[in-house]
C-alpha cells in the first residue's frame, strides 16, 4: 500500500512569460510513498492562469539546488492531455503547449515525479536534514532553502510565502505527522488515518514541510485556550514535555509582546532525529533533537539545551512572518533569533543573564573579528560554516544588543513591532528594518547601522590623558577617545573620579573625537578611564588584532585551541584543532576564566606571541605567531 499525501494550494506569484502575466491559481499536491519508504512519489496538479494576452509557453522550476535528491519525471500533462516538455540542468521545464495559453482561463498542468537520494547524497552537509525516506521517518524539511523547491514553480518565480492551503496527509496508523498549516482533525479508516490541515487565516507558511514519524502526540493546554502540540517519543521522561511545553509557551507569548501577535494561539513541536543537526525553526513550529524528550534537561550558565529552543520558537517571526533574502541577509534570520533568546530568558533569569551573553558573544566575535564579513555577505561565497555562523549568529546578535542600548528597550521594542507589522509576510531588506527603528528614536542611527552592515571589523579607538594642573586640592584630567577606525564607535565608558565611579556613553563617528573631564585625589594611583570595562560593546584599541582561534578548557582542564580561522596567527604556525596549550609566552593560562584567556591572546599588529603546544608524543613544540 501506499502513503497519500496531498495539498491544495491559492496562489498570489507570477511571471511574466513572452511579455504576459502567466499566475499559479492553485496547486493540488499528492505525495506518495513506496512499502519500502526509500523514496517520496509526488503528483502535481499546477492550475495556471494568463491574466491578459496569451501565453505560448510555459517554464517551470522543479527542484532547484535541492543537492543530493534526484529527480525522476514520469510524465507531464496539459488539460489531461500528455505533452511533450524539455529538461534543462534536471531542474528546469519547459513546455509548449498545442495552443496558446488564453487570458481568464484557467489551465491544469500536472507533473507526476519522484524524488529519490543520489549517490552524492551523503557528500551534501545536512542532508538528512533537508530531505528523509526510510522505514522509520519521511521528511522534506523547509528550514533549508535548498528544499524550497521541492514542488513545481514558475521559472524565477521562487514562492517566499505559501498561498493559502488544505493539506491532507494520508498514514499506515503507527505514524505520526506534523506539517504546514493547522491541524484540523484526523479521520481514521481502518490501517490508516488521515491527517487534514488547513492554512492559518492571519498569515500562510513561507515555504511547505512535513515530518512524517513513530511519535507519539501530546497535547499541552494553557490560558485562553493556547495549545502546545507535541510529538514526542514514546519513551519520554515524566515531565520532560511540560518542561518543554512552558519553555514554549512563554517564549512563544514574550515574543509576542515584543515583536507583534500572530492570533495563531498554538505552537507545534516534533522529536527530530538525524545525523545533522536536531533543531529546525519553521512557521509557528519546530524541530528539536530526541534527546530533550529521553533524557534529564540539564541546564548550564547560558540555559543550554533550551536557549536553542528559544531561538528556534523565534523563528516563526525571524524568516517567516518576516523574511529575507537568506543569500545577503543571512543575519536578518539567525542574528535576530540568537538576540531573541537572551531577550526572553531574561525574563525569567533576569537582567544578569543578558550581559552574559553579551560577553560571550563579543568574546566569539571578537575572536575573528578581522576575518569574518561585515553582516551584509554573500553566504555562497564563503564555504567556512564556522566563519558564517560567526558573522551572522554571534556578529548579527551582537550588533542588535548594541543597538538596543543605544535606543532605549522601549523605543527598541517599539521598533521591533513596527518593523514586523509593516513587513508581516512580505520579503524584507536591512533599508526596511532600518527604517523602522529610525521613526521610533531621536538619535540618529544611520552611521552606525551601515557602518557595521557593510564594513568589516570593530571600530577602533586611542585614549588619551592631559594633566591639566591642580585644582582645588584635586587634579583635573582631560581624557580624549579619538575614533580611529572607518566604523561608528557606540561603547560605554568608566570614568574614575574623586570618591566616585561614573559610566558615561561614547559615541564618535569615524575620525572624530570626544572629550571628558575626571579630577583624582593622586596622580594617576589607578586608571582614570576604561573604555568598554564589561567588555560588550563592538570596539577594540586601535592595531589590535583578533588570533582566529578561540580557546577552551577540557574535561580533564587541559586548554586547547579550536575554531581556527584560514589565513589567521594560529592557522599560519599549523596548530590544529584541539590542540593541547601548554603555555602561552610561558604563562599557564589554565587558572585564568576564559575572559582572561582571550584578552591574553589579542595583539597588536605585527608583535610575535610564542604558543608552547604539546605533540602528539606528549612532547612541547614552541610555535611563533605574528599578528
Amino acid at each position: 500500500m501506499k502513503q497519500w499525501f496531498s495539498l491544495a494550494v491559492l496562489s498570489l506569484n507570477f511571471l511574466f512569460i513572452n511579455a504576459q502575466l502567466l499566475s499559479v491559481n492553485k496547486y493540488e499536491i499528492a505525495v506518495s510513498l513506496p512499502d519500502s519508504m526509500n523514496n517520496i512519489e509526488i503528483m502535481a496538479d499546477v492550475f495556471l492562469q494568463v491574466d491578459n494576452g496569451k501565453a505560448d509557453s510555459v517554464k517551470i522550476d522543479l527542484c532547484k539546488d535541492f543537492v543530493g535528491v534526484g529527480c525522476k519525471i514520469s510524465s507531464v500533462f496539459l488539460e489531461e492531455k500528455k505533452v511533450e516538455y524539455f529538461l534543462e540542468n534536471d531542474e528546469q521545464l519547459s513546455i509548449v503547449p498545442e495552443k496558446p495559453l488564453a487570458a481568464e482561463n484557467l489551465y491544469k498542468l500536472t507533473i507526476s515525479y519522484t524524488l529519490f537520494k543520489k549517490e552524492d547524497y551523503l557528500k551534501y552537509q545536512y542532508s538528512d536534514f533537508a530531505f528523509q525516506a526510510n522505514a522509520d521517518m519521511a521528511h522534506i524539511n523547509a528550514a533549508i532553502t535548498r528544499a524550497d523547491n521541492w514542488f513545481p514553480k514558475l521559472r524565477g518565480e521562487h514562492i517566499k510565502r505559501l498561498p493559502p492551503f488544505d493539506l491532507q496527509i494520508k498514514v499506515k496508523k503507527e505514524y505520526e505527522v506534523m506539517a504546514s498549516g493547522k491541524l484540523m482533525k484526523i479521520v481514521e479508516d481502518g490501517s490508516y488515518k488521515t491527517f487534514f490541515y488547513s492554512s492559518y487565516k492571519e498569515i500562510t507558511d513561507r515555504s511547505l514541510y512535513f515530518f512524517i514519524n513513530k511519535n507519539k502526540p501530546f497535547l499541552a493546554r494553557y490560558d485562553n485556550g493556547f495549545c502546545i502540540r507535541m510529538m514526542v517519543p514514546a519513551d519520554t521522561l515524566k515531565g520532560n514535555t511540560k518542561i518543554l511545553s512552558d519553555i514554549a509557551f512563554k517564549s512563544y507569548r514574550f515574543f509576542e509582546s515584543v515583536y507583534g501577535e500572530t492570533n495563531l494561539n498554538e505552537y507545534k513541536l516534533n522529536s527530530f532525529v538525524n545525523e545533522s543537526m536536531g533543531y529546525s525553526g519553521l512557521f509557528n513550529s519546530c524541530n528539536i533533537p530526541e534527546r530533550l524528550f529521553v533524557s534529564p534537561v540539564i541546564l548550564n550558565e547560558l540555559y543550554i539545551p533550551l536557549r536553542d529552543f528559544i531561538h528556534e520558537i523565534s523563528h516563526t517571526w525571524w524568516g517567516n512572518i518576516v523574511s529575507s533574502d537568506p543569500k545577503m541577509n543571512y543575519w536578518m534570520f539567525e542574528g535576530f533569533a540568537k538576540f531573541s533568546e537572551p531577550f526572553f530568558l531574561k525574563t525569567i533569569l533576569g537582567k544578569e543573564i543578558e550581559m552574559l551573553y553579551r560577553k560571550r558573544i563579543r568574546l566569539v566575535v571578537a575572536s575573528n573579528a578581522d576575518f569574518i564579513p561585515p553582516l551584509r555577505f554573500d553566504a555562497s561565497s564563503i564555504s567556512d560554516q564556522g566563519i558564517k555562523n560567526d558573522a551572522a549568529y554571534h556578529q548579527g546578535a551582537l550588533f542588535l544588543l548594541t543597538l538596543k542600548e543605544m535606543m532605549g528597550e522601549r523605543d527598541f521594542i517599539n521598533g521591533m513591532k513596527e518593523y514586523v507589522n509593516l513587513n508581516r509576510g512580505k520579503i524584507t531588506h536591512p533599508d526596511n528594518f532600518f527604517k523602522a527603528m529610525q521613526n521610533n528614536t531621536s538619535i540618529d542611527l544611520h552611521d552606525f547601522f551601515y557602518d557595521f552592515l557593510d564594513k568589516p571589523g570593530f571600530a577602533e579607538f586611542t585614549g588619551k590623558t592631559e594633566n591639566l594642573g591642580k585644582q582645588g586640592g584635586q587634579f583635573k584630567y582631560r581624557i580624549t577617545i579619538s575614533n580611529t577606525g572607518n566604523k561608528y564607535l557606540f561603547t560605554n565608558m568608566l570614568l574614575n573620579n574623586y570618591k566616585k565611579t561614573d559610566t558615561v556613553i561614547v559615541s564618535i563617528p569615524a575620525g572624530q573625537s570626544k572629550t571628558f573631564e575626571v579630577f583624582s585625589k593622586d596622580t594617576l594611583s589607578t586608571p582614570l578611564f576604561i573604555v568598554d570595562p564589561d567588555e560588550v560593546f563592538m570596539v577594540r584599541n586601535q592595531g589590535l588584532r583578533s588570533p582566529g582561534a578561540k580557546l577552551y578548557t577540557d574535561a580533564n582542564g587541559k586548554l586547547r585551541v579550536t575554531g581556527i580561522v584560514e589565513n589567521s596567527p594560529f592557522y599560519k604556525t599549523g596548530i590544529k584543532n584541539n590542540d593541547v596549550i601548554e603555555s602561552i609566552d610561558g604563562q599557564d593560562l589554565t587558572k585564568n576564566d576564559v575572559y582572561a584567556q582571550h584578552r591574553f591572546i589579542h595583539r597588536q599588529e605585527g608583535t610575535t606571541m610564542k604558543v608552547t603546544v604539546m605533540n602528539n608524543e606528549n612532547k612541547p613544540i614552541e610555535h611563533s605567531l605574528v599578528y
